[in-house]
C-alpha cells in the first residue's frame, strides 16, 4: 500500500510538475537565449566569450583560405568551421566575414535568431508574420517531421533545465537526509560527507544540463535549417495561395510584394498607404491619436 501512495504521489508531482514546465515553455527558452533571469555581468562574460571564440574561428577560416592547398584534414576543418560560422545570424552590416555576426548573447540564442531572420533576410518574408500561412499549406508529413524535430529540441532543452534547477536541490535533500540520521550512522564526520555528497551532485548535475544544452543546440540548428527550407520551398505554393507572383530569385519588387502583404495581416495596412509610423502624413497621425486639426 505505501508503495501505491509513493508511486501515486510520484505520477501526481511528475503531472503537475510537466504541465508548470510546458506553460513556463516561453521563459526557458528566453533563459537559454539569454534573454532573462541572467545578471547583467556574468552574461557579459558569456557573450564576451562567444564573440572572443567567433574572433578565433574566423581568424583561422582566414589563414585556411590563403593556403594555396590544403591537406584532407585542413579541408574538413575548413567545413567545420563553415558549419560553425553560418550557426550565427547574418549581419554583413557589422562587416565581419561571411556577413555573420554573434548578436544574440549565448550560443543557442544565436542559432535560433538566425533562422529565425533567414526568411525575411532572403525572400522579404517575416517569419513571425507567415509561418502560421505557411503552416497551413504544408503536407501532413512534412509537418510531423518539423514537429518531431521541435520535440526533439523541446526534451533536450527541458531535461538541461531540470537538471540545472531542480538536481542540485535534490543534491541538497540526500545531503540533508545523512546529516539528519548521522546519529544512527556509525560515520565519524557526517556533516562533511553530507557537503560531500551536494556537490558531487551539485557538479554532475551542472554538467548533465551542459551536455544536454549542446545537444540541444545543435538539434535546434537542425530544426533551423528545415523550417529554412520550408520557406525556400513552399513560399511559391503559399504565393500562388495569396495571389503575388514571385520569382526563383527574388528581387526587390518580390521582396516589397511579401512586405506588403504582411503588414496587410499584421496592421491592416493596404499597399497604397505608407509601411512604417514615421512616413504616416502628419493628418492621419493625429487622427490616430484623437488629435483634431486646427
Amino acid at each position: 500500500m505505501d508503495f501505491d501512495k509513493i508511486l501515486f504521489f510520484l505520477l501526481l508531482v511528475g503531472t503537475i510538475f510537466g504541465v508548470i514546465l510546458t506553460s513556463a515553455d516561453f521563459y526557458i527558452y528566453q533563459f537559454y537565449e539569454g534573454f532573462r533571469f541572467w545578471p547583467n555581468s556574468l552574461l557579459m562574460r558569456i557573450h564576451n566569450g562567444i564573440f572572443l571564440d567567433f574572433l578565433r574561428k574566423s581568424g583561422r577560416l582566414l589563414k585556411l583560405e590563403e593556403k594555396d592547398q590544403l591537406t584532407l584534414a585542413q579541408e574538413n576543418e575548413k567545413s567545420k568551421l563553415l558549419y560553425d560560422l553560418r550557426e550565427n545570424p547574418y549581419l554583413p552590416e557589422k562587416q565581419f566575414i561571411m556577413g555573420r555576426y554573434p548578436s544574440r548573447p549565448t550560443r543557442l540564442g544565436n542559432v535560433m535568431a538566425e533562422y529565425e531572420s533567414y526568411s525575411k533576410k532572403q525572400y522579404g518574408m517575416n517569419m513571425s508574420m507567415f509561418w502560421h500561412q505557411l503552416w497551413l499549406i504544408v503536407p501532413n508529413d512534412v509537418r510531423d517531421f518539423l514537429d518531431l524535430k521541435a520535440a526533439i529540441s523541446d526534451f533536450l532543452i527541458y531535461t538541461s533545465f531540470i537538471f540545472l534547477i531542480f538536481a542540485p536541490l535534490f543534491g541538497f535533500s540526500i545531503a540533508y537526509k545523512v546529516y539528519s540520521m548521522r546519529s544512527t550512522l556509525s560515520m565519524p564526520h557526517p556533516i562533511a560527507l553530507s557537503a560531500l555528497i551536494l556537490i558531487l551532485i551539485f557538479i554532475v548535475s551542472l554538467i548533465c544540463s551542459y551536455i544536454l544544452y549542446r545537444l540541444a543546440v545543435n538539434a535546434i540548428k537542425i530544426y533551423g535549417n528545415s523550417v529554412k527550407a520550408l520557406f525556400d520551398i513552399y513560399r511559391f505554393d503559399l504565393a500562388e495561395k495569396l495571389g503575388i507572383e514571385i520569382k526563383l530569385v527574388p528581387g526587390q519588387e518580390d521582396m516589397e510584394k511579401w512586405q506588403n502583404l504582411g503588414y496587410f495581416f499584421l496592421d491592416y495596412e493596404r499597399s497604397d498607404e505608407k509601411q512604417f509610423p514615421n512616413e504616416i502624413p502628419i493628418e492621419k497621425r493625429k487622427r490616430n491619436q484623437g488629435i483634431n486639426s486646427p
